[in-house]
């Protein structure tokens, strides 16, 4: 939290030598970051995921959390789960984020069948 206190003084202008000053006391604006870290399994953690099939899934998910507003930071993972660690969105939250990359990744994976 950024907070910003500024005190004006100005040059007397009257012969009674009242100096007059006015305090603004402002606050900055707050900045929260939250990261999202979303772990993904396989179904009976069956090792699925493979290096030719893994680097496209991984670009694919990260092009979904991007359109819902949650920047990526990292994806990866191993043959039977996947990490995400993302920003979360301001408009979105966690359970939202998860959901849409989970139906995503079933709908990307029934185009490749």
């Amino acid at each position: 939290m950024a907070a910003t206190f500024v005190v004006l003084k100005r040059t007397p202008y009257k012969k009674d030598g009242i100096i007059p000053s006015s305090k603004t006391n402002t606050m900055g604006q707050s900045l929260e970051q939250n990261y999202l870290h979303i772990i993904f399994s396989t179904k009976y953690r069956q090792k699925l995921i493979y290096p030719p099939y893994e680097e496209e899934l991984h670009a694919y998910i990260g092009g979904t959390c991007k359109k819902l507003g949650s920047p990526v930071l990292k994806v990866g993972g191993y043959t039977d789960h996947i990490h995400i660690l993302c920003m979360l969105s301001k408009k979105l939250g966690p359970h939202d984020i998860s959901t849409e990359n989970k139906s995503q990744f079933f709908k990307m994976d029934e185009n490749q069948r």
